[in-house]
């Protein structure tokens, strides 16, 4: 298996982590109590499902486009209007 490593300077780690838990909506405080999962963990969890529905999004979006392809060319020529 790949792995893939982002590497972040010790000097801005505390402002990427902090922007990404504000973009991906972390939350400290979920209905009174501490969240227990942190905002560290978090963002590496967001960033994970970012990349993973990339390519969900990228493979249907080449799988719709071959089946509208596929289904195109059968209909135009297996059905001929007059």
């Amino acid at each position: 298996m790949a792995t893939i490593t982002i590497t972040i300077p010790d000097s801005v780690v505390a402002r990427v982590v902090d922007a990404l838990g504000t973009h991906y909506g972390y939350q400290a405080i979920i209905d009174g109590a501490p969240n227990p999962e942190t905002k560290a963990r978090f963002v590496q969890r967001m960033i994970r499902t970012h990349i993973k529905n990339i390519v969900r999004e990228q493979e249907a979006s080449v799988a719709s486009q071959s089946a509208f392809v596929s289904t195109s060319t059968a209909v135009d020529s297996e059905i001929v209007l007059s």
